[in-house]
């Protein structure tokens, strides 16, 4: 009987089974060489032995070196057998995983382009209707405006289009320093300061300005319009046909 029959019996061990039984020799390998290690320091007073006395530590020399030749050989046995169980294990994991894969493509596959199929033929409908319904509005528009009614709204902007944002206009209470320029005869803006006892103040440049005054005046943020973001135009919508040979769901062939 071999080694690996004696520890796994007939059936071919996991590289799992045969990692354990690794790691249960490998604990075992220190133990073995401190036994040979003492076998061998019996040899240290082989001057005064007798002969029975050197005989018995020959013995227990051989022995020690048998079970670390032994030890060794079934490690050896055990490595070789993991390697061949883990290639075994991979090869046999591809498999399973290649024939998961043909039975995908040749059964779930075709099932997926069905589904595909019957979702874009009901969005090829509805791309369908919306754009008829557009090209109305924009006709009839067209009469409205020629009879100063009101338009219709389209339906792009309806539904299609965040709403515009309008943000009002801002009015407040400000105030500034002002001096008076006699050369042209007008107040001018102050827009140097200097600070004086902590106080921000008019500069005129070189220090405080004694003939600026403080006024108060109004500051007026205009409105503004923040036009709402628009979604990808349907136009760019392409539903190809899921086989060879089947017509394109759109747009759709003349």
């Amino acid at each position: 009987m071999s080694f690996l029959a004696s520890l796994f019996g007939r059936k071919a061990p996991t590289s799992d089974a045969i990692s354990r039984e690794l790691a249960r020799l490998n604990v075992e390998t220190p133990r073995l060489a401190a036994e040979l290690e003492a076998a061998q320091s019996a040899f240290a007073n082989i001057a005064t032995m007798s002969d029975s006395d050197l005989e018995a530590a020959e013995h227990a020399r051989t022995m020690a070196r048998r079970r670390i030749e032994r030890h060794q050989a079934q490690i050896a046995e055990l490595q070789e057998a993991l390697s061949s169980a883990t290639k075994a294990e991979a090869m046999a994991a591809l498999k399973a995983r290649s024939d998961a894969v043909r039975r995908a493509v040749e059964v779930d596959a075709p099932k997926a382009l069905d589904t595909y199929d019957d979702g874009a033929r009901k969005v090829a409908e509805g791309l369908q209707r919306f754009a008829a319904i557009r090209a109305e509005v924009e006709v009839l528009n067209q009469e409205l405006a020629a009879a100063r009614l009101p338009l219709i709204d389209s339906p792009d902007d309806l539904y299609r289009k965040e709403p515009d944002v309008i943000v009002p206009e801002v009015r407040e209470k400000r105030t500034k320093w002002v001096r008076y320029n006699r050369a042209t005869g007008q107040e001018e803006d102050v827009g140097i300061t200097v600070t004086v006892a902590g106080q921000q103040l008019p500069s005129n440049g070189y220090g405080a300005s004694p003939d600026a005054r403080r006024v108060e005046y109004e500051h007026v943020t205009p409105g503004k319009t923040k036009y709402g973001r628009r979604l990808d135009s349907l136009s760019s919508v392409s539903l190809p046909p899921a086989r060879v040979g089947a017509k394109r769901h759109w747009p759709r062939e003349a």
